[in-house]
């Protein structure tokens, strides 16, 4: 199943391993250092909606073990409803 994450960009529900709030991670010195690490490796990627600012970060471990971060500007309350939401078996 999958996860909107904004601009057309969809992420496998089982490669999700978590939604983090923008603000409250830059917040903390160690999230903040680990979220930069993956954006000098070119391993974020920013989705852009009509280049409103980022709201929350999406950690995935794809299948091959890598892990990517998405940056998006849907608030984390919103993606964590998606992934909590059922319409007919299907994930939203």
């Amino acid at each position: 199943m999958y996860l909107h994450i904004g601009n057309g960009h969809i992420v496998l529900r089982r490669e999700v391993l978590a939604i983090l709030d923008k603000k409250t991670s830059m917040a903390s010195c160690d999230t903040r250092a680990y979220i930069e690490r993956y954006k000098k490796k070119n391993e974020l990627i920013n989705i852009n909606v009509c280049g409103r600012e980022i709201s929350s970060y999406i950690v995935t471990i794809k299948e091959d073990g890598n892990t990517v971060i998405y940056s998006t500007p849907l608030k984390s309350s919103t993606l964590v409803k998606r992934m909590n939401s059922v319409v007919d078996g299907e994930w939203m």
